[in-house]
């Protein structure tokens, strides 16, 4: 039983080696609120203190820890990922401050796993409800436990944009970025068309189903995932009036 133990940690450790050797674990990106200049560190604190064992720890120093940083000007956290993450997880994490996850204005990008609490009959009807998303297309339909795990994939941002914490906003997305040189690449979308977690929680809930949680799964490495926000028009003109007054 030692000698097996052994091996899985080794083979576990060459695993993590050669996805560092390759470019990186994935990198989350998840917008949030109650964030500012004068607490951004107190943020990280936060995270750093309360999320364990999910963030990458490593010899690339540059790679370790956690982010709170703007890109545009939205608050976002971010971190290499060395294990699964779930939505629940850093929600949990940061509850009890003046923090959160600016779940009303985030759209959803790039590969995420959706946890469904529903009964397997179904199931079929609910891929479809996916698959109808915008921008969404499917990857994985799998029964665990007696949940539905969803893998669905969304455009991801461009390349050049997305190898650093911080910089502008990202406005444009598509598909096939981190797919290699030679994979097709569709037509850039505008961020607002990406999906919301509103928008999948109706999709489903027409089929007698649950979204339960929200995953990012360290499978998909060397690239960005995670979400974006995007404020309408009725948003920008509510926050000139909040400054004004």
């Amino acid at each position: 039983m030692l000698h097996r133990t052994s091996y899985l940690a080794i083979a576990l450790t060459l695993v993590l080696s050669a996805r560092a050797q390759a470019g990186g674990p994935p990198r989350l990106n998840l917008p949030l609120t109650g964030v500012d200049q004068a607490n951004a560190a107190a943020c990280k604190e936060l995270l750093a203190s309360n999320l364990k064992n999910v963030e990458w720890e490593g010899n690339q120093a540059q790679w370790n820890g956690y982010n709170v940083f703007q890109r545009g000007d939205q608050w976002y956290l971010g971190f290499y990922m060395k294990d699964d993450v779930s939505l629940s997880e850093i929600e949990a994490a940061l509850k009890g401050s003046s923090f959160a996850i600016d779940r009303e204005h985030m759209r959803l990008f790039g590969h995420v796993t959706l946890a469904i609490k529903t009964d397997a009959a179904n199931d079929k009807a609910i891929e479809k409800a996916l698959a109808a998303l915008p921008q969404a297309s499917i990857v994985e339909m799998k029964r665990n436990e007696g949940e539905l795990l969803a893998t669905i994939a969304m455009p991801y941002p461009p390349v050049e944009d997305s190898n650093r914490w911080g910089g502008p906003e990202w406005k444009l997305f598509r598909t096939g970025e981190y797919e290699g040189v030679t994979a097709a690449k569709s037509d850039p979308v505008d961020a607002k068309a990406l999906p919301t977690i509103d928008a999948v929680s109706e999709a489903i809930e027409a089929h007698s189903a649950k979204l339960s949680d929200v995953r990012w799964t360290s499978y998909y490495a060397c690239r960005p995932i995670g979400g974006v926000s995007v404020f309408e028009a009725k948003d920008a003109a509510k926050a000139t009036k909040i400054t004004k007054n």
